[in-house]
């Protein structure tokens, strides 16, 4: 077999009552991001050569871009003449058929990406479906609407790319970019929490495709600007590693995590809004946007595009910022920011170390500080 038997158990994870084949398992442990083999009579080309050159172009100088395109060149070449498949790409195939094969046979299973831990997921499509619709039955937070505001909201977006076109803020090839033609509600997921019991789903929403998802980009570019300079923020596990290194932890201090629980919609939008807006002296350095049309596309982003699709209903966020949308962790981390700033004003003595990652604060800090900071932490309605 082309893979160790002994390791697949800790990567897939049955929560059915259908017994996998011990080769099947060991393919869907690999995970959505495992390269299957490519017959040659399917082999994108053209879109291989396209995305080839796009690598290329990251070169810093011409000389290497030339060095590089040869190497790619013949690689292409390489692949195009070989007709012969390896002993190992040709029992990956066989495995793949034969695990499309069984998946047509059961289709009451559904396979899943864990929330945490890179895990393969097999759950019964009741049982999903069971704890998604749990989820959306939550009246304070979900209501399902009438009618699909897709068309509605693609036309408002173009018609806002159209004006800021007409303002010369963008050029004709950022204004073709942005305008939507095609455009699909956001679609709502789950994703398995195999570290908890009962394995609950996370709602993931993807807003790919959607009426304003490009100009959402846009925004969000803009926005990154705020905290780019950020004395908090870590890039990577890398960049973490680099901060706690040779740390010392005192007698009388403690190592403490704080998580943000469903960070976008918890959010209020309006506080969302003013810290941004108070934030203007250092966005309008990155954007020709005057503000009033800035903070116009950002509730256009935040209020009207709160919604999605599943299991062809449409359902409306009620509050807090839109799952899925670009601009939500980019407004996340702004909050947050000056959430941290407002919680070091409080306290009678300052964490010796803090850290933030997406949703996530790590900390050094005195033992006697843990409660006061969490009581700032909380208080987010008085930023």
């Amino acid at each position: 077999m082309w893979v160790n038997n002994n390791k697949h158990e800790e990567w897939f994870v049955n929560r059915t009552d259908v017994e996998f084949p011990s080769d099947i398992k060991c393919l869907l442990a690999k995970g959505p991001k495992f390269a299957l083999p490519i017959e040659n009579k399917s082999f994108p080309l053209f879109q291989y050569i396209a995305d080839g050159e796009d690598l290329v172009q990251t070169s810093t100088t011409k000389d290497k871009q030339e060095e590089a395109r040869t190497k790619f060149s013949e690689l292409v070449k390489a692949h195009v003449r070989t007709n012969k498949k390896s002993a190992i790409d040709s029992a990956i195939s066989d495995t793949v058929k034969r695990t499309r094969n069984f998946l047509s046979k059961n289709k009451n299973i559904r396979v899943l990406s864990s929330d945490k831990g890179n895990q393969t997921v097999a759950m019964n499509v009741n049982d999903y479906e069971n704890k998604m619709n749990d989820i959306l039955k939550d009246l304070t937070m979900y209501r399902i609407q009438r009618q699909d505001p897709t068309a509605r909201l693609q036309s408002k977006n173009n018609n806002i790319v159209d004006k800021i076109y007409r303002m010369n803020v963008i050029t004709k090839v950022e204004k073709n970019k942005l305008t939507t033609t095609t455009a699909l509600p956001p679609l709502i997921y789950g994703l398995p929490k195999t570290h908890k019991q009962g394995t609950p789903l996370r709602p993931i929403c993807s807003a790919v495709g959607s009426p304003a998802h490009n100009l959402c980009k846009y925004i969000a570019d803009i926005l990154k600007n705020v905290t780019v300079n950020s004395s908090y923020n870590i890039k990577n596990t890398l960049d973490f590693k680099g901060k706690i290194n040779n740390s010392y932890i005192y007698d009388d201090e403690r190592l403490i995590s704080f998580d943000v629980i469903s960070p976008f919609p918890s959010i209020p939008t309006q506080l969302a809004l003013d810290i941004i807006i108070r934030k203007w002296t250092t966005i309008e350095k990155h954007t020709k946007l005057p503000k009033k049309m800035f903070i116009e596309m950002l509730k256009f982003f935040i209020e009207d595009n709160r919604y999605f699709k599943f299991n062809d209903k449409i359902y409306t966020q009620l509050k807090g910022l839109p799952m899925g949308s670009p601009t939500s962790p980019v407004i996340a981390d702004i909050v947050m920011e000056k959430l941290l700033e407002n919680t070091m004003k409080k306290l009678t003595r300052v964490p010796r170390l803090v850290t933030k990652y997406v949703d996530g604060l790590f900390a050094i800090i005195n033992e006697d500080e843990v409660q006061n900071t969490l009581d700032a932490l909380n208080s987010l309605t008085n930023i």
